[in-house]
């Protein structure tokens, strides 16, 4: 069953997609600040910083479990 997010830019995730980004989710649930850690490592790897953003952000919510730690669009 694919996860449900609030909110416009959240993307729908399947138990697969879950286990393919274990690793990442790992990862990033580790760190201070797993948000701006994501971006700046994207950005590293050559994304835009927005894609960056949009990216991140869909990896934390898995993280998180919800959107309302985005404080954006309220």
């Amino acid at each position: 069953m694919p996860e449900k997010f609030t909110k416009p830019g959240t993307a729908n995730v399947s138990a697969a997609d879950r286990a393919k980004l274990s690793g990442l989710l790992k990862h990033y649930a580790g760190m201070p600040h797993p948000f701006s850690t994501c971006v700046r490592d994207q950005i590293k790897h050559g994304l835009s910083k927005d894609h960056a953003e949009r990216r991140c952000a869909v990896i934390k919510d898995l993280i998180v479990g919800n959107t309302n730690w985005r404080k954006g669009n309220q």
